[in-house]
């Protein structure tokens, strides 16, 4: 006889706070009473178990975003804000996408931030819902559910993302009652851009790293889906008799079925990057159902073990356009950065994301007596790959080139630590040293010299890195002031 509502909770990482539906009401009467029974069903985030959650989104006129770069894994440092306001004893990580690797001063779990207070890690908050972008283009990250917070709530996190032409760190901004707010200007929350690119080659914008994609050239791969035998090479033509047509100098892409066969795409060398696909399109094939040309589009997708992989067929779409998937480890972007923020957990905080360049590196020439030698530095990020002659290994952040040979003096594992008066960046595991059983590394030494400010590469002021001492054969260790 009394009115029941049921209110189910389901997860949905994209809807926050959530959204309540009516799922069904049911009437009936007795001794001329109504008693209503209706069922309700929310969808939010609060509701998903805490887990990585998806770092591509999109806004409602159509740009899409990817955050991926952000994210930190198990075995990396997290990011470390920026904390500005003076004087205060604590220390804030955070992570994008997924949760934060494991530390020992903060609580386990999924979390996606962490605060260290007066020597104490408090959990500000757990992963469940996607990142969310605004009208302005801003994206929003809130982590909820952390520890307890007062008598009736719980911290949470709030970490909003805005493009800059620069990588930058994230920075402290507020804090709102139990929430932590923090303010995050950098080139991975800028829109996706579509980039063309020629000889089999392409370059992402924001990492200026070059795809090259030649290695496949004239070779032919045979992918076998139901009763047809799909023939494909990568910028370049099939070979001989594989596809008889009276055009097949220039054919690429060819759909065989028994003794028949129809051209699925005519010879491009033109790769598109978008996002975290690199895309090959044929096109200009046979007729289809009358109305329409065949074509053939390869989607090159990362996956670090397939060297060089071997291409998927997905489905043959209603206007004959034929889809591979390939996934490669020639479609990894080898673009690795750390946390380049430093805080002593005193109040006192350090950035040197201005110094990471992604689009050139920094370069530094010996004295006279060795000739012959530069270094190429980044900050807080890998080398950035040049053309030409260039042979410094993509796993480096440092280089030396002697003569013509390249050779690697360290990979980043680790952001800046505080030693003395100075902060000091250093990546190990390089090149082998000759007659040791070390490996080449090098450490940078940031010096504070108020006179010295950063603006473009080209300035005359510009902050530059001198070489200050060679100690052996292993350690390179430049001084930046």
């Amino acid at each position: 006889t009394r009115d029941t509502f049921t209110i189910n909770f389901v997860c949905d990482p994209n809807s926050h706070p959530g959204s309540l539906k009516l799922v069904r009401e049911d009437l009936s009467t007795l001794s001329s009473h109504v008693v209503h029974d209706v069922l309700f069903e929310f969808s939010t985030a609060l509701a998903c178990i805490p887990a990585p959650v998806d770092c591509r989104i999109a806004d409602s006129h159509g740009n899409e975003y990817d955050l991926s770069h952000l994210a930190r894994d198990e075995d990396d440092s997290p990011w470390i804000p920026i904390d500005t306001d003076g004087g205060t004893s604590r220390k804030f990580y955070i992570n994008v996408c997924k949760p934060l690797p494991t530390l020992k001063i903060c609580p386990v779990g999924p979390l996606g931030a962490c605060g260290v207070i007066s020597g104490k890690g408090f959990n500000l908050g757990y992963m469940q819902s996607s990142p969310q972008v605004a009208d302005d283009g801003s994206i929003s990250i809130v982590y909820r559910n952390g520890d307890k917070c007062g008598d009736s709530s719980t911290y949470s996190t709030r970490i909003v993302l805005q493009c800059d032409d620069n990588p930058g760190s994230p920075m402290f901004d507020r804090q709102d009652g139990c929430e932590y707010a923090f303010i995050w200007r950098t080139s991975e929350a800028c829109p996706i851009r579509k980039v063309k690119g020629e000889n089999c080659r392409v370059r992402d914008p924001k990492s200026g790293y070059e795809f090259d994609f030649t290695s496949l050239k004239n070779r032919d791969f045979a992918i076998t889906s139901n009763k047809y035998s799909y023939h494909l090479s990568v910028c370049s033509k099939l070979k001989k008799n594989v596809c008889n047509h009276k055009n097949e100098e220039s054919v690429s892409s060819c759909q065989v079925d028994g003794n028949t066969h129809k051209i699925a795409g005519l010879l491009n060398q033109m790769l598109t990057f978008v996002g975290d696909q690199i895309i090959l399109n044929y096109t200009n094939g046979e007729t289809c159902h009358k109305i329409y040309q065949r074509s053939t589009v390869i989607s090159f997708s990362c996956h670090p073990d397939k060297h060089p992989g071997v291409p998927e067929f997905i489905k043959e779409t209603p206007d004959c356009t034929y889809l591979f998937n390939w996934p490669t480890a020639l479609a990894c972007i080898p673009v690795k950065t750390t946390s380049c923020s430093y805080n002593d957990g005193q109040g006192h905080s350090y950035d040197l994301s201005p110094l990471a360049l992604d689009s050139q590196n920094w370069e530094v020439e010996l004295s006279t007596q060795n000739a012959g030698k530069r270094f190429y530095i980044n900050v807080c990020r890998l080398l950035v790959q040049q053309g030409g002659s260039w042979k410094c290994p993509s796993s480096a952040a440092s280089c030396m080139k002697d003569g013509d040979e390249y050779v690697s003096l360290g990979q980043l594992m680790s952001g800046p630590e505080r030693e003395g008066d100075t902060l000091k960046l250093q990546y190990t595991s390089g090149h082998p040293c000759p007659g040791s059983s070390y490996n080449r590394s090098s450490i940078i030494t940031f010096k504070c010299d108020k006179d010295k400010v950063v603006r473009d590469t080209s300035a005359s002021n510009q902050t530059q890195p001198e070489l200050r001492r060679y100690s052996d054969q292993t350690v390179i260790k430049p001084v930046w002031l």
